[in-house]
This record gives C-alpha cells, structure tokens and sequence, in this order.
C-alpha cells in the first residue's frame, strides 16, 4: 500500500515523532510505500521513505495549528488518490486514521477549569489556540461520524472522553497504545547498585516517581503522601522548570526534603526501575503514560491515577497494582501504597515471581509487534 503519515514536525526525538518513525519503518520493511507530509523536518528520514511539505504559518501557536490543518487539507484534496491510506499524528482532518496522541481538547480544558485559577481561566478565554483546536477536532468528529475517519486512541479513557463532547459511534474507535522498545531494559543494574547510586539502604521503601509536568501528574500530592509514610524515600526522575523549586519547597515544609531525591533528567531510568519498590503517578489526564509499562515491565506493582491511560494496563488485579482516584487525600495516597507494598512482602517467592510475570505480561501489550500488527490490522480493515 501508499500510506501517508501526517505530522508537523519530523523531529526523531519528539515522542509523535518517535512513534511515526517507528510505525514508518516497520511499514518499509512490510514493503509499503511511505510519505512523511510534514512541514518541516529535523534529522534524517527513516530509510526508504519520502517527504512532501505543505504550507506552514510559523509564530503563534494557533496560527500553526489552524495553517497545517488546513495545509494538509489542501493536500490531501488535491493528491489524496496519492494515498491508499493516510494516517495522521496531529490534528488534521481528512485522514483515514487519525491517531490521538493528545487528549480531546475539550476534556483538557474542563479539567483546566476544575484545577486553575482566575489566571488560568483569563488565558483559556482570550487565547484563540483552544478555539482552533476545538475547531479542528469537531472536524475531525464528524469525519468520524459519517465514517470517513476512525480514531485512534491510546487507551479507553481517550475514547470516552471524545465521546463526552462528540457524538462519535464506538465502533468508530480503535485502541492501540503506543510502541514501546522495551530492550533499552534488558541488561539493568541490580537493586544493590542502584541504590547505591543515591545512598539508599537494602531495607529502605523507595517510591519512584518519573516525568516532568509535576503539576499535571501531582507530585505535590506524592510529596504530602511521604510524610505519613515514615522512612520511605522518594525518587523524583524528570524536570520541571517551573515547578522544581516550589517541589523542593513543598518537601521542606513536610519535613520530607531529606527522603526526596530530584535526580532531574535521567538517562538511565533503569537505574531507577531497579532501585525502586512502587512507581506512585496520582496523574490527572495523560493519554497513556509509557513510564507505567517501563515500570510493570521491570516488575514493579504501579500506583497510578484514573486520568492515565496507562491505568487500563491495572485492570483491577491487585498483582499488578492500583488505580488512583482523582479525588485523593495524601492519607488515602499513603494507605494505598503502604498496602501494595505489604502484600508485596507477605507473598512467598513464587507469589512475587508470578506478580512480575504478570506485570511484564500487561507491559507486553505495548511491544512494538503487538502494536505494529494492530495497525496492520486496521490498515486492511478499511
């Protein structure tokens, strides 16, 4: 087939980017024809496949989305016989598949005005990007809609919240998470070494905590749970600029800030997979969250929020951990922990052995071959 990959920006380290370079060269060695329709691109394309840029207005953020929207529209009007299939990263319309890798607009926006304050509701109401963005996503619904375009989310939760706003047919969904190479975790150090990094003992719990947007993924609320969590440490892996300092605040009014690490931008998370006990994300919206497949892959049990797509992975077996309510105290944060971690202790070798076979096993439906297939699948289905 002629597949088309939509994406604004071709950047091999981006994570949309990462996931249509990986889908690209798995369709070129499947023997497809591939073309990136970018407007720019940064870094060499993936072996094989070729580029076509549209029209692109740089400057305002709105101006970029409402341009390349309607770029690839034109493009797409003009040359789609081009295409057996075009499947689309951002937010375009007129595609075959468009893949969601961002949360529907609207649902972000509600859960803005549940969290923000008066600053915040000043700018959703004078910055013309949500308006573009609603209006390319209800564009993209009602292509949906009359069957021209299917949706692909990451997980249920993505489904459900583009049917809160749209009145979208489920069968007009497909869920397919993201491709995760899990081999970068194939040779980690051991638990003693890790721990050794950060001066942590054998006996200590360690939570572990990996991403920035601390804001988004509550580690304030983390913070607060430590606090009545007595010798248990906390590792913090990722960076946040505006929040850093206000975090490291937080953990000095707990009396926390000596059981707190800020480790900052890791490159070896591995090292923190192996040193941790229990990966804590109370995360309000996330459309998966790859770092909760990372850590059930590592055989970690996962504390995650309901607004995380990657909670799906949970599927209420308490082997493989525990789904976060949105509305959470630090005390019920703390006890869900605690109990994770006990019953991880109560369990012979064998139990804890089939826990992390299990836990892998939910990591698994991430692997790229499962994910490649899926959309293998759907390419044909059409």
């Amino acid at each position: 087939m002629r597949i088309a990959l939509v994406l604004m920006r071709y950047n091999p380290f981006g994570g949309f980017e990462r996931q249509a370079a990986l889908l690209a060269r798995h369709l070129l060695d499947q023997g497809h024809a591939v073309t990136l329709i970018c407007a720019r691109w940064r870094g060499e394309l993936p072996d094989g496949a070729r580029s076509v840029t549209v029209p692109f207005i740089s400057g305002a953020s709105w101006l970029k989305v409402w341009s390349f929207a309607r770029g690839v529209s034109a493009h797409l009007q003009q040359h789609g016989g081009e295409y057996d299939r075009v499947i689309a990263f951002e937010r375009a319309p007129g595609a075959d598949l468009y893949r969601a890798g961002s949360a529907c607009h609207r649902s972000w926006l509600a859960l803005r005005a549940q969290q923000g304050g008066w600053r915040d509701a000043l700018s959703r109401r004078i910055n013309p990007l949500h308006g573009v963005i609603n209006g390319v996503e209800r564009r993209i619904a009602e292509d949906a809609r009359t069957g021209r375009t299917r949706i692909i989310t990451l997980a249920p939760s993505g489904a459900a919240q583009w049917r809160e706003y749209y009145p979208i047919p489920p069968e007009r969904f497909a869920i397919i998470p993201p491709a995760l190479d899990f081999s970068r975790f194939d040779n980690p150090p051991t638990r003693q070494q890790a721990r050794a990094t950060w001066g942590l003992a054998e006996s200590d719990p360690v939570w572990l905590h990996v991403g920035s947007g601390f804001r988004i993924k509550r580690l304030g609320l983390t913070i607060a749970a430590l606090a009545q969590a007595p010798l248990t440490h906390l590792l913090v892996a990722g960076r946040d600029k505006k929040l850093q300092r206000p975090m490291q605040a937080l953990a000095q009014e707990w009396g926390v800030a000596e059981r707190v690490h800020f480790l900052g931008g890791v490159d070896d998370v591995a090292a923190c997979y192996a040193a941790a006990d229990l990966l804590v994300l109370p995360t309000l919206l996330d459309t998966f969250g790859a770092v909760t497949a990372e850590a059930l892959f590592m055989g970690l049990p996962v504390a995650v929020g309901e607004g995380a797509g990657s909670a799906a992975l949970i599927g209420g077996d308490a082997r493989i951990g525990r789904t976060l309510p949105q509305k959470i105290t630090p005390e019920a944060l703390a006890q869900s922990c605690a109990q994770l971690l006990q019953a991880e202790q109560s369990w012979d070798e064998q139990q804890r052995d089939d826990a992390r076979q299990t836990r892998r096993q939910a990591a698994m439906s991430c692997a790229p071959q499962r994910v490649f297939a899926a959309y293998e699948a759907l390419l044909n289905s059409i």
